[in-house]
């Protein structure tokens, strides 16, 4: 096993992040949380597609993220996004989130899983 690089210069990664984009959960995600950097998502609500509080607190509660990038205009909106805080979602109401945006890892990870799988 290799060990994790020296993260002294760069403590943290940024990308987009949200319930309707998953694509850093390919190979973003783990590599942070095996390097020990923190992920700090822009676009976290994906676009207006879901409510606001709700995929902020998705968003925020994921294990592998350290803070969210919220870009509010207007005080409506902080208000709004705040609203977040506080609470989290229900266990069976995260599964149904990650169901329903669930995206394929791709290869080579899921040809790398399948082979594990069979004892290769």
């Amino acid at each position: 096993m290799v060990s994790p690089p020296n993260t002294d210069g760069s403590p943290s990664s940024q990308g987009n992040y949200s319930l309707v984009g998953r694509e850093l959960e390919r190979e973003v995600l783990p590599y942070c949380t095996y390097a020990g950097l923190g992920v700090l998502p822009h676009g976290p609500l994906g676009g207006g597609r879901t409510p606001a509080q709700v995929a902020l607190n998705w968003v925020t509660n994921r294990p592998e993220v350290t803070s969210a990038l919220i870009g509010a205009r207007t005080v409506d909106q902080l208000e709004d996004n705040l609203g977040s805080v506080g609470w989290l979602l229900d266990p069976e109401h995260v599964d149904l989130l990650n169901e329903a945006s669930r995206i394929r890892i791709g290869y080579p990870q899921e040809f790398q899983q399948w082979m594990a799988n069979i004892g290769m």
